[in-house]
């Protein structure tokens, strides 16, 4: 097996820690409630590790994508009865028809232009009452407002675009807006238990209804009054100062240190030949 460790950013692997780890591990949480001993395809796998996730609750996993050798290196590192890696894409997927009850896409239909071929081949795989969880990114949001061109999408789609495609091809539907947050969440008592709590790892991952407050807050008075809405707070400043603190702490470590040393002269060559 050709071991190739070229990474190139845009696939998530287990040796990334970032914001798209969460968004990508909250997806797949989101999904768990949906599979206990169900049949379930998930569709340009990737790594692979979304795939052993759902093979932890499901019956059986087909986990598929387009690239053999990164279907070659799953199959080795994930090796569950329950889970099986096969090479095919999302126009051409090789399982039977009728034969999935839940199939996962995550981040998928970005990286190609088929999107009616996809959607036609999913219902193909479908069990007549099966379920389809997809994600993809919001292309105003995503690109449009950010100026950020990922060379590795092909067809971005708005908002209002995703659902059109989802609504031909199915009679229902519910929308889901993600987005990757940290910051103070307040939420009225009877609500926390309309709220999933998800936490975990690419090797686990839980589901909490508690919030476990650390603060209680509130709002009272001898007349009636609307009462507020469940609100979260969310500042980029705290969020670029908590990463400061942290690259400031990894900076005092002695294995920080120790690099800092021995790459000190590489850089000096670097800058010696430049000139």
């Amino acid at each position: 097996m050709k071991n190739n460790k070229f990474w190139t950013g845009e696939r998530l692997e287990t040796h990334i820690f970032s914001e798209n780890m969460s968004e990508h591990l909250h997806r797949y949480a989101f999904a768990m409630q949906f599979i206990e001993k169900k049949t379930v395809l998930d569709i340009a796998c990737g790594e692979g590790y979304g795939s052993n996730l759902l093979a932890g609750k499901a019956e059986k996993v087909y986990a598929v994508d387009i690239d053999a050798n990164t279907i070659e290196k799953a199959s080795i590192k994930y090796n569950c009865k329950n889970l099986e890696f096969k090479t095919g894409t999302t126009d051409s997927i090789p399982l039977p028809n009728n034969s999935i009850d839940i199939v996962i896409s995550f981040e998928t239909i970005e990286h190609h232009n088929k999107h009616d071929l996809m959607l036609l081949e999913i219902k193909r795989v479908l069990k007549t009452n099966g379920i389809l969880i997809i994600s993809s990114p919001d292309k105003k949001y995503y690109s449009d407002e950010t100026g950020h061109v990922n060379e590795f999408h092909i067809k971005e789609l708005y908002k209002g675009e995703f659902q059109a495609l989802i609504n031909n091809f199915f009679k229902y539907s519910t929308m889901y807006k993600q987005k990757y947050l940290s910051g103070s969440i307040l939420l009225p008592e009877e609500d926390v238990n309309g709220f999933n709590f998800y936490s975990g790892y690419y090797e686990n991952l839980t589901i909490d209804t508690n919030l476990n407050p650390i603060y209680n807050l509130a709002v009272a008075s001898n007349q009636i009054f609307d009462k507020p809405k469940a609100s979260f707070f969310f500042n980029e400043n705290v969020l670029e100062s908590t990463r400061t603190e942290v690259l400031e702490s990894l900076k005092s470590t002695y294995t920080w240190k120790t690099g800092e040393f021995v790459i000190r002269p590489f850089r000096f060559l670097r800058k010696f030949f430049r000139k």
